[in-house]
């Protein structure tokens, strides 16, 4: 679905992933789940392009299930949260605080790949990262300077038109609602969530 020429949400890949042509490069926000990976190699294909750089916004497997898929296909640069790093590349187990939480992070894992980079290494004209923990301890989102848009994973939920939190599978609620907080501080035009619709001010 696009959202500007060129933003697009790439269609049915569970949690939303987004393509951005920045400067001449092609983005990709967020991996969707392992069976979102040959979706999105589909999308990229049917384009004839291909993505650069990844950009992770937090470690839970509907963000990063394809990554690995995507990364032998296309060897893109990949940036992930620095909390999240050890995560990603297999050698850290998630802390769980709560049943839930014990569940989603018990389910199958990728197979981890360690060519992966910390956001801090990240250098992208008119693309700035900022720390939005709360949903997961690392949750980064991701601010398109020139659109005044950001990308913010699952920091930001849409409910029913309304900026708000992921309580079942949020990791600290009052870190969660000061992140919303913070991200709305910054006024931007367009909220593009890890799920559901756009959020317009």
């Amino acid at each position: 679905m696009k959202i500007f020429e060129d933003i697009e949400l790439i269609d049915h890949t569970m949690a939303n992933c987004y393509h951005i042509e920045l400067n001449g490069i092609d983005i990709l926000i967020d991996a969707g789940t392992k069976k979102s990976g040959r979706r999105i190699i589909e999308y990229f294909n049917r384009i004839n392009k291909k993505p650069e750089i990844v950009l992770i916004t937090h470690f839970h497997m509907d963000h990063i299930g394809g990554l690995n898929e995507i990364y032998e296909e296309f060897k893109p640069d990949i940036y992930v949260p620095m909390l999240e790093v050890k995560i990603i590349n297999g050698t850290e187990r998630p802390h769980a605080r709560n049943l839930v939480q014990k569940l989603l992070y018990s389910m199958a894992p990728v197979n981890h790949i360690s060519s992966i980079k910390p956001v801090y290494n990240m250098k992208i004209n008119d693309l700035e990262y900022y720390d939005t923990s709360g949903h997961t301890v690392g949750s980064t989102s991701y601010f398109l300077i020139p659109k005044n848009i950001i990308f913010s994973g699952d920091a930001i939920i849409n409910k029913n038109g309304s900026p708000d939190v992921n309580k079942t599978f949020t990791w600290n609620i009052e870190d969660a609602q000061n992140s919303i907080k913070r991200i709305m501080d910054m006024k931007p035009s367009l909220i593009l969530p890890g799920h559901g619709k756009p959020l317009k001010f």
